[in-house]
């Protein structure tokens, strides 16, 4: 299951890739206290506006290995393919002057150095 992890999350980074851009200003701007300058000019995002991000190819191993506990893409916000943020719809950053702890929580690995995949839902 982990190799198939690993290619899936590979497969996505690149599919998507072609498509995604520098985090907005307003993104690093209400992140910057929690995370590295380098981290935040390396993340990319892309907004699907239309399309949804569908269920990886291992979704119904997934499921039946969490005991139905493993998220439906469809309905996330987001999904982190490595260094790019896919979102399924446009998302208001938090003001900079706003505590990030009233919104969703935010999980980003310095994939550089991090040679682990972590999945989690907030």
């Amino acid at each position: 299951m982990i190799a198939k992890i690993v290619a899936y999350l590979q497969q996505e980074r690149a599919l998507y890739h072609r498509a995604s851009g520098p985090l907005a200003p307003a993104w690093k701007c209400s992140m910057q206290d929690h995370f590295s300058k380098s981290l935040l000019e390396t993340v990319k995002t892309i907004t699907l506006n239309g399309a949804r991000i569908p269920p990886p190819p291992f979704y119904s191993e997934a499921v039946a290995m969490s005991g139905g506990h493993f998220p439906d893409f469809v309905h996330l916000a987001s999904v982190t393919y490595i260094d790019i943020i896919v979102f399924n719809d446009a998302i208001a950053p938090a003001p900079c002057s706003m505590d990030s702890s009233t919104h969703s929580k935010w999980l980003l690995l310095d994939w550089k150095t991090t040679p682990v995949f972590i999945f989690a839902v907030f």
